[in-house]
């Protein structure tokens, strides 16, 4: 697995499972850059913090 991009569309599929699964809240945590998967959902369904 690629957890830097999730290139593969295994991947992708992955990350859809887990994120999918939650059922009141949702904490991704990420170091470095969170992949393109992520930035693209609009920035108003979630909050961020450094």
């Amino acid at each position: 697995m690629t957890p830097a991009n999730f290139g593969a569309d295994t991947d992708r599929e992955l990350l859809y499972t887990i994120c999918s699964r939650a059922m009141h809240r949702l904490t991704v945590i990420a170091t470095g850059a969170v992949s393109p998967l992520i930035t693209a959902v609009d920035p108003k369904l979630y909050t961020t913090e450094q």
